[in-house]
């Protein structure tokens, strides 16, 4: 199963790319929206963790904690 969190974090995509703009002057990344909705979350769900390697996992979760020092992880 792929880990769609670490694929969209490395993938270098723009919202445009994804037509997910909110208007021609989005110039946004995905990895700019990633970051957003992590550093501004009080909790944050993985889902899914048994099919994932646990280096995925603890890659993901080094990622979510460094972006958000105070956020409950479940």
């Amino acid at each position: 199963m792929q880990n769609f969190f670490l694929r969209d974090w490395e993938s270098g995509q723009t919202l445009k790319d994804r037509s997910l703009e909110l208007g021609a002057e989005d110039q946004r990344s995905i990895v700019s929206l990633l970051t957003q909705q992590v550093e501004f979350a009080d909790v944050i769900v993985i889902n899914k963790k048994d099919l994932v390697s646990s280096e995925e996992l603890v890659k993901l979760e080094g990622i979510l904690r460094y972006l958000n020092t105070s956020a409950k992880i479940e």
